[in-house]
């Protein structure tokens, strides 16, 4: 995907990281109808922004939410850096 991105001409790739996503839901999608089924697909931002540099060289590669709150500081930076080698 990211190397099509940067084919077409795209000038960044941004993904989200949700970690928390319901098996079931009992009240409504806000939205309306069933939760689309990519939530349940959801991949960690910083393997997937890693396997992006390595196809890539000229996409600014952007984690559009990161939940720092919740992930170990030291860990994050370095997949952090990993992604900028």
């Amino acid at each position: 995907l990211a190397r099509a991105i940067e084919e077409r001409g795209f000038t960044a790739l941004a993904v989200a990281e949700h970690t928390h996503i319901p098996a079931s839901r009992e009240s409504a999608y806000p939205l309306g109808g069933e939760l689309p089924s990519i939530y349940y697909r959801t991949l960690d931002p910083f393997v997937t922004l890693a396997a992006a540099a390595a196809v890539t060289s000229t996409i600014e590669l952007i984690t559009g939410i990161a939940l720092l709150i919740q992930r170990d500081p030291i860990v994050t930076a370095k997949e952090a850096a990993s992604i900028d080698l």
